[in-house]
């Protein structure tokens, strides 16, 4: 059965019925397709069509006509036929002559020659007559499924959704996931927080050679180009970390010594790849030459034990790894520094910088049981909590309190509104508003990705479930924004100008101290014997205090900088405590690695981290993390309640010390900056102080 543009005149192409493996028949009709009626033809004649919303049929000639609302059905032959309409602008390939698209399925490698038109964008805009490009199939994981992600070269370049002139464009086939919007949904936070480079993206439905293929995300490719990653320095590079069993045969890469993660040379500013003049060539050895030292050189930097700040700080972008840090962060993707990490170098005497974003299908709660935990440290602790190889270069760069404070002061500059869970989950309940009819067709289309969320989709049709697809996709929409809304609380807590920064380090049995952390587990010693931590205030008084556990005694309290250190063998536990005004407005939470690779449980403010069954582990602690978490949402000394540190709190405490003015009832406690439970003159002067930046 096929929809043929001769029967139905608004249509720009063929669409061909879909029959499932259980014999029943869907006709996928465009959004351009006839809202009243459509005709269906057969290659030959029919014996019996019947159903309540048949219009006509001509069963010696092969044809029907039937409503095209959403949901008609007719019986064909015995066959049930459901008719259903997509709520997008339809993207129509036609392979060419000789060829078909299942050759591509074969290998990465293959690529044919096809037509590309699309049709039914508002008020015809965005239309593109059919032009001439070649199509190969792309990805790794994704490759191996049933739905296949493309890449579609065109002969000339074109302007498509008004994203720019371009050849390459990607269809990103979003399979496993079951609202289709994660990776539009972070692409609209790299957007918000100032990702300078983040691809540009529209939803279509697919159909090739008529065949209905699903909802796809075009989008553009991460290369370098006017409308793209826009670099002009001869010598610019875009690159991407990836892991060598994943490269095909002719990329060039080089491995990184320290993290022996692959560098992948993905594109250059210069067309050096198709060419055969000498000195071009000669061009593209230098400029790969240079880009492999300065990445050896930045790591080896990095992971130093004794580097000063200002070193990494002059090799990279800061504040573009801080806004990768907190979208992979956000939103726990599980291939952050894995694959798909693209950077890039505008020349030889540039610094890197972290950007597109790129690949965020499997994140927002969904992907490995690592990206399921709303309260995880996860980009500090990626290579701990994984075995794959990753770089891990966020957990070298949180050594530093001068990154730790960045990433906080930028959290409150330009990353906290973005990471807004309303506004995040308003978009999605948009989106899912706009891609609902054929995010009804993709799903009745592909319906394994919904196996194991109460029954498979598909049996809705054959009356063996109430299940609906639409109540899959609710379901699957709403685990996703109940995971942001925790998320977003927890980002909230553990993030903003106002905290403190807490740095620590483990120690062997010996006494020597390993690499100082502001955020993430501990690095060797195997063995901690004893440990250290410094609270670095940020105009807030108060402490921490810490012990530890071994061999059946307790060590300690030490506080604020003391070396804490038990005997000649690992310690069991580790219990840590904040006091004064530190412990009014903010909680410490820390956890132990245990010797077998298992984390353990947080515990807080004086419990004990590394307890088994509530006693302590008789393997001892290979490593541990502290952190802070935020008790009172406001900032020491913010004694008006505007979220900001200004002279008008200074006055209005003095005036209160005085006793001539007051404080709205509940911040008092803030305005005792000093933490000895009085508002005096003391804490007038501190804040000032770090209103001043001098704390």
């Amino acid at each position: 059965l096929r929809i043929t543009r001769e029967d139905n005149p608004s249509l720009a192409s063929d669409v061909n019925v879909y029959e499932d493996a259980d014999g029943r028949l869907f006709a996928f009709l465009p959004q351009c397709a006839p809202e009243e009626s459509v005709v269906i033809r057969a290659d030959a004649p029919l014996r019996k069509v019947t159903g309540k919303d048949l219009i006509s049929s001509d069963t010696a000639h092969g044809t029907l006509t039937c409503r095209a609302a959403d949901g008609a059905t007719v019986t064909v032959d015995g066959h049930t036929l459901t008719v259903m309409r997509g709520s997008l602008p339809a993207m129509n390939l036609t392979v060419g002559e000789g060829h078909s698209i299942e050759e591509t399925h074969e290998s990465r490698d293959v690529k044919i020659p096809v037509s590309v038109g699309i049709e039914g964008t508002e008020n015809g805009e965005f239309d593109l007559a059919p032009s001439d490009a070649e199509i190969k199939t792309r990805g790794y994981t994704t490759f191996e499924y049933e739905k296949k992600p493309y890449q579609i070269k065109f002969e000339k370049k074109v302007d498509l959704f008004g994203m720019g002139k371009a050849k390459k464009w990607i269809l990103l086939a979003n399979y496993l996931d079951g609202t289709a919007l994660r990776n539009r949904i972070v692409f609209d936070l790299g957007e918000k927080i100032g990702c300078r480079f983040t691809p540009s993206s529209v939803f279509v439905d697919l159909y090739i050679d008529g065949d209905y293929c699903g909802v796809y995300q075009l989008a553009e490719k991460c290369e370098i180009g006017s409308s793209r990653v826009d670099v002009s320095d001869p010598y610019a590079v875009l690159l991407e970390l990836d892991v060598r069993e994943r490269l095909d045969a002719s990329d060039i890469y080089f491995t990184l010594p320290i993290s022996g993660k692959a560098v992948v040379f993905k594109d250059y500013v210069t067309d050096f790849e198709e060419t055969t003049d000498a000195e071009v060539i000669k061009q593209a050895r230098e400029v790969r030459a240079h880009i492999k030292n300065q990445l050896i050189l930045f790591e080896s930097v990095l992971y130093s034990k004794d580097a000063p700040w200002s070193e990494i700080e002059s090799r990279i972008d800061v504040d573009s790894f801080i806004r990768y840090y907190f979208i992979s962060e956000f939103t726990e993707e599980v291939d952050a520094t894995f694959a798909s990490t693209f950077f890039y170098i505008d020349g030889k005497d540039d610094v890197i910088h972290c950007d597109p974003l790129w690949d965020y299908d499997r994140c927002l709660g969904f992907g490995t049981e690592y990206s399921r935990d709303t309260r995880e440290d996860f980009l500090k602790n990626i290579t701990v909590i994984t075995d794959e190889l990753r770089a891990e270069w966020f957990k070298q760069l949180f050594r530093y309190p001068e990154f730790a404070r960045r990433v906080n002061g930028m959290y409150d500059s330009c990353i906290k509104e973005a990471l807004d869970s309303d506004a995040i989950c308003g978009a999605v309940d948009r989106y899912l508003s706009e891609l609902h009819d054929s995010l009804m067709m993709n799903f009745t289309r592909y319906t394994d990705i919904f196996v194991g969320l109460d029954d498979p989709a598909k049996n809705h049709f054959n009356g063996e479930s109430d299940v609906t697809i639409e109540r899959q996709i609710e379901y699957a929409a709403n685990e996703m924004k109940r995971w942001i809304g925790a998320r977003a609380e927890f980002t909230e807590s553990a993030f903003g100008g106002d905290m403190p920064i807490l740095r620590y380090s483990a120690a062997s049995s010996d006494g020597t101290l390993g690499k100082s952390y502001t955020g993430g587990f501990t690095e060797g010693p195997s063995n901690v014997g004893g440990m250290k931590l410094e609270l670095l205030r940020s105009g807030v008084g108060g402490g921490i205090e810490y012990s530890i556990a071994y061999a059946g005694k307790t060590y300690g309290p030490a506080s604020d900088g003391e070396e804490l250190i038990g005997g000649y063998d690992r310690i069991t536990g580790i219990s840590v405590k904040l006091t004064g005004a530190a412990a009014k407005f903010y909680s410490v939470e820390y956890r132990a690695l245990l010797p077998s690779g298992r984390t353990g449980e947080w515990a807080r403010d004086g419990g004990i981290a590394g307890a088994v069954n509530g006693s302590f582990s008789r393997f001892g602690v290979k490593a541990f993390e502290v952190r802070l978490i935020k008790k009172i949402f406001a900032a020491a000394g913010d004694a008006d309640g505007d979220g900001a540190l200004t002279m008008k709190d200074v006055l209005m405490i003095r005036r209160f010390i005085a006793g001539i003015g007051t404080i709205p009832d509940g911040r008092a406690d803030i305005c005792d900056v000093d933490g000895d439970d009085d508002v005096t003159m003391k804490d007038v002067l501190m804040l000032r102080r770090s209103i001043a930046g001098l704390l």
